[in-house]
């Protein structure tokens, strides 16, 4: 199971947004970390997965969940559940930053189908 809450991010500009989402994927990554002594990754997803932190760019901040529950898929031979704290949504209440972040949503979408 994933967890994840973004309840707190409440920045008015979207960069610093961004940078709160990226650092609470970056610390589900550290949470499971054993994961990368497991053998249930190859060098790539282990270089995808040492990629994610707080500067991580948009393509990898996009996939971070998405591939970290197909980890975890592998590592447990279950299906992972995701849940997201939606409570205080949307993170940010100015029009062009909200627009920027239903953006990437779109974009994540994209990639976990």
């Amino acid at each position: 199971m994933i967890s994840l809450s973004f309840a707190n991010i409440k920045e008015r500009d979207y960069e610093t947004a961004r940078k709160k989402i990226c650092q609470i994927l970056s610390n589900l990554y550290s949470e499971n970390r054993f994961l990368l002594e497991t053998g249930v990754m190859d060098d790539k997803e282990r270089k995808f997965y040492e990629d994610v932190g707080a500067d991580m760019d948009d393509m990898t901040a996009t996939l971070a969940i998405y591939q970290l529950s197909s980890y975890l898929s592998r590592f447990y031979e279950r299906k992972v559940i995701i849940l997201l704290d939606e409570f205080g949504y949307p993170p940010v209440t100015i029009d062009d930053v909200y627009k920027e972040v239903l953006e990437q949503a779109e974009n994540f979408k994209k990639y976990a189908n």
